[in-house]
């Protein structure tokens, strides 16, 4: 199925600005143009825009992601295996700093007490950071 670029910014929840903007930077580009400048996506450019949501959703920048998708050893199954176990690990800090304002809200409250060190053991982005670096290392 083909789609015109402002079905595809509402299929995927982006702008057409968006759009537009990935194409301008040649991060992605539609399958064709019609002679009047309207752009058409098919299947692997619906593929590659999941593909850049998932690195933005990980704060990989433009200049990465086109690098990373560039490169002749990028692999879609790999890329996607890198993604899940990225953002298992930003769901895992996620739930950690909500489990600390739950235990700080209860210490506020004086229902429990807490560790000085427990105000700021979720805080760290540092294992997330070094999974993403080695990915980059690897395109």
């Amino acid at each position: 199925m083909s789609y015109s670029v402002q079905q595809l910014a509402n299929l995927a929840k982006v702008s057409v600005r968006t759009l537009h903007y990935y194409d301008q930077v040649g991060l992605l580009s539609p399958a064709r143009t019609q002679g009047n400048g309207y752009r058409h996506y098919e299947e692997p450019e619906l593929l590659r825009l999941q593909q850049i949501l998932f690195f933005r959703e990980l704060d990989f920048s433009i200049e990465k992601i086109k690098r990373i998708l560039s490169s002749p050893r990028f692999d879609m199954k790999t890329a996607l295996n890198d993604q899940r176990g990225l953002i298992q690990l930003k769901r895992n800090r996620l739930d950690g700093l909500i489990n600390t304002i739950d235990k700080t809200i209860k210490k506020i409250n004086k229902e429990t007490t807490m560790q000085d060190e427990e105000l700021y053991g979720n805080f760290s982005k540092e294992e997330i950071g070094a999974k993403a670096a080695y990915i980059l290392t690897r395109s």
